[in-house]
């Protein structure tokens, strides 16, 4: 009968090999986008929660003063400088089967895993574009129900008016992330303006990503000059180059027209321990001729201190060198 034809070594076979190359999976889902691969070494993996709660420190104490001798008084006045922003945890699933039909057509052992390798490459590739997608297009264009991406973290209306975390910046200013409107066309000045709002002493940006236009402008000016470039980007095939030691990156889905700069010691991805690229056994539906395994992820990504963070938000700077620096 057709049902045996999906028979529980074909199961077997089939979710021993998906568990094997899930490590790979998540490997090349992540580190298919620049942004995501930055973030991905550096992620947090927890145990999950309701919430992911993302301790802030937006105020130094008050209490901290010069002593005059060893019997002054302590200050012991509270502090309010010190909260949390909340995050909602993001799933994202994905399926591969196997028809009985696939099944009879791809006879053998060697022919079955050749046919799963193609299904798991389709999957990788259908995440991959989905996760990057979601991290970096404008939010009114994202679902609803995707993680945060960094048009919500890096707002580029001027003042930033969105809601992260649970904080209103219109109504905690600390909150904001910097904006720049740089009316030049000098990739020095359009760099250097916005570099420097996100920096404060030792903090300052590690990557900046922009659209494929933007970032094809910016290498035509600095053409004929030395150009140094990220050997940790360079090895994962991202063409970049490098101001300041930060990597300029390009992504195809970044919004028309926008340059973020993140410091990514205060933006992190967390990741559900029990679901990172978690994947099913093969099991049969009782209304399929199929198998059918899952692969599961859970997390989000979150800010703690977006001032450390900016955008440009002007489309000025062109591909011309301009005669005067």
């Amino acid at each position: 009968m057709a049902a045996n034809t999906l028979t529980k070594p074909l199961d077997a076979l089939a979710s021993t090999t998906l568990e094997k190359v899930r490590p790979v999976m998540a490997d090349n889902i992540f580190k298919g986008n620049p942004v995501l691969f930055k973030l991905y070494d550096k992620r947090q993996v927890d145990d999950g929660g309701l919430l992911i709660a993302e301790p802030l420190m937006y105020a130094t104490s008050t209490t901290a003063k010069w002593m005059a001798s060893g019997y002054d008084t302590l200050d012991t006045t509270a502090q309010e400088g010190i909260s949390q922003a909340t995050f909602t945890w993001k799933n994202l699933t994905a399926t591969i089967s196997i028809s009985a039909q696939e099944r009879r057509r791809n006879s053998g052992d060697t022919a079955v895993l050749n046919l799963l390798k193609g299904k798991i490459a389709q999957a990788e590739m259908t995440l991959r574009e989905i996760v990057g997608k979601e991290i970096l297009q404008a939010p009114a264009s994202k679902d609803p129900n995707s993680l945060t991406g960094l048009g919500d973290i890096i707002d580029n209306a001027d003042p930033p008016a969105t809601t992260v975390g649970g904080i209103n910046p219109a109504t905690y200013t600390w909150w904001r992330n910097q904006v720049e409107d740089p009316v030049t066309n000098s990739w020095k000045v359009f760099l250097a303006q916005l570099y420097i709002k996100c920096t404060e002493g030792r903090e300052h940006p590690d990557l900046t990503v922009t659209t494929k236009a933007v970032y094809g402008n910016l290498e035509a000016q600095m053409a004929g000059q030395v150009r140094v470039t990220s050997k940790e980007f360079d090895d994962f095939g991202y063409d970049n180059v490098l101001y300041k030691g930060m990597p300029i990156v390009a992504d195809f889905f970044c919004e028309a027209g926008l340059l973020y700069m993140i410091n990514t010691n205060f933006i992190r991805l967390h990741v559900h321990r029990e679901a990172d690229f978690a994947v099913t056994p093969f099991q049969k539906p009782v209304n399929q001729q199929a198998l059918i395994a899952a692969i599961d992820w859970e997390g989000q990504l979150t800010v703690n201190n977006r001032r450390f963070h900016g955008v440009n938000v002007t489309t000025a700077l062109s591909a011309t060198v301009p005669s005067a620096w």
